[in-house]
């Protein structure tokens, strides 16, 4: 966990040649250099929370984590409200639209 978020966890069968060759597939959104430099700073891990590689090749039923990266996100529009907090729980009032874990921007509706 960082930052009390898990992880994305992905796997694939057929694999791709490689580790890089399957982000890139599996998130066509995302340029190969972003991951690659996800992966030089040790972002991308295999199951057991080792560094992966781009040339790594993907092992059939591999599983591959990373955490998302979120590049801009709307402000919210207030001060959040922190009920209850102690080392092993926080407990935070928020209204519905809020989300509680990174996301993709959304888009306008025009």
């Amino acid at each position: 966990m960082r930052d009390g978020v898990s992880p994305l966890s992905l796997g694939r069968s057929p694999a791709p040649p490689t580790v890089l060759a399957f982000l890139c597939e599996r998130f066509p959104q995302v340029a190969a250099q972003t991951w690659q430099q996800r992966m030089a700073a040790g972002e991308v891990v295999d199951a057991r929370g080792n560094a992966l590689t781009p040339s790594q090749p993907y092992q059939p039923g591999q599983r591959v984590h990373y955490y998302r990266q979120v590049d801009a996100e709307i402000p919210v529009p207030f001060q959040e409200t922190i009920l209850f907090e102690d080392d092993h729980l926080l407990v935070v009032d928020k209204p519905h639209f809020l989300p509680t874990q990174p996301g993709p921007v959304p888009r306008k509706p025009w």
